[in-house]
């Protein structure tokens, strides 16, 4: 038995072989955050300007020259509203909701207690809202003229391109 009091216990330690150290757990900071202040925002009560499809979501109001909103008549008619002053967001019958129907589409729907999907009346050009369901005359198509960038992430050289043969040839 003595010699079995002689032995180290512990864990088998190889030539070259460094211990390793164990790692200190840090606490993380939250470092301060820059809020950007959006100009836009302030001037309309909170409401921003959408910049993209996929911000025209949800409640949104139709703006035409400074300040002055699309508004919702309650006989289904639609009349362009009073301007308002700085600091104000639109009035809830100048609210409408946006659903959009694919990539390019979306309809938009009064919030001012009709029930009724936005369209124009082909007899007259009005803006009008009198359909409970969406159509095709119900869908806004939203055109733009801006450049179309097109996808050049993938650059093949010109001795890949080709069949196997020729591309091993090269």
């Amino acid at each position: 038995m003595s010699e079995y009091d002689c032995v180290r216990r512990g864990r088998l330690v190889l030539k070259g072989e460094l211990p390793k150290k164990r790692k200190q757990k840090k606490e993380k900071k939250d470092k301060p955050k820059k809020r950007r202040i959006d100009e836009d925002a302030l001037k309309h009560g909170s409401w921003w300007k959408a910049t993209t499809f996929s911000d025209i979501r949800g409640s949104v109001a139709i703006e035409y020259g400074r300040n002055s909103y699309i508004t919702a008549l309650d006989n289904g008619l639609f009349t362009l509203g009073a301007p308002h002053n700085d600091n104000d967001g639109p009035s809830p019958e100048e609210i409408f909701t946006a659903f959009p129907i694919n990539g390019t589409h979306v309809a938009f729907k009064s919030g001012y207690g009709n029930g009724c999907f936005v369209s124009v009346d082909p007899e007259d050009d009005a803006v009008v809202a009198l359909r409970k369901a969406a159509d095709e005359a119900e869908v806004v198509s939203i055109p733009t003229c801006a450049v179309r960038e097109l996808n050049t992430e993938k650059e093949v050289p010109s001795e890949e391109i080709g069949n196997l043969e020729q591309v091993e040839i090269h």
